[in-house]
């Protein structure tokens, strides 16, 4: 009865809360900056929000989503800047991802935060989400939905790139979710051991 119930512990451990893994995003145009970029340029993906982490210089400037179906997006926000990051979805310049019919990208909507002013794009050790509705946890996996941004004043020679998603990041446990695996599969040690001796 102990090993079933152990048992059982281990299997709801494997099945509970997830989390979603960093995933990097593939750069497209502007060579010269591109790893510097890919390095420090990072995207999750929940199923409903789309969060862009920006841990490097330059700052993200301009964010485009390729969209299927009736799948709509929107800017939520930004809770780390004092300054504030802001984005428009109108008067996107340029309006389309540059370097992005390279690679089949299809700008649905674009979010600019330049009208803004300087400083309103996503900078270093900021983050910002976009929440889009209509998608699920896969549709970046099975091409539903793709992401672009383009990055300005990035590197000594303030140049800029362009980048876009790839994959769908995959669940990893949170750290309570292994805790209780661990206790599991001790547990189950524990008993195998008595029953052996």
């Amino acid at each position: 009865m102990k090993t079933k119930l152990l048992g059982i512990l281990a299997v709801a451990a494997l099945a509970g809360p997830m989390t979603a893994s960093a995933l990097p995003f593939t750069c497209i145009s502007g060579t010269s900056n591109c790893a510097l970029a890919e390095s420090t340029l990072s995207w999750t993906w929940d199923g409903t929000d789309f969060t862009i982490l920006n841990s490097g210089s330059g700052y993200v400037s301009e964010v485009y989503f390729d969209l299927s179906g009736a799948m709509t997006v929107s800017f939520l926000g930004s809770p780390v800047s004092s300054s504030g990051v802001s984005f428009t979805s109108s008067a996107v310049a340029p309006p389309a991802l540059p370097g992005g019919t390279s690679v089949g990208f299809v700008s649905d909507v674009g979010f600019d935060s330049d009208p803004f002013a300087t400083g309103k794009g996503i900078d270093q050790g900021e983050w910002a989400t976009f929440r889009i509705i209509a998608a699920t946890l896969t549709s970046f996996d099975v091409g539903a939905l793709a992401a672009g941004v383009h990055v300005r004043s990035l590197g000594a020679n303030g140049g800029s790139v362009s980048l876009v998603t790839g994959g769908t990041p995959q669940p990893v446990p949170e750290p309570a979710t292994l805790a209780l695996l661990g206790l599991g599969l001790i547990g189950l040690g524990f008993v195998r051991r008595r029953r052996s001796t």
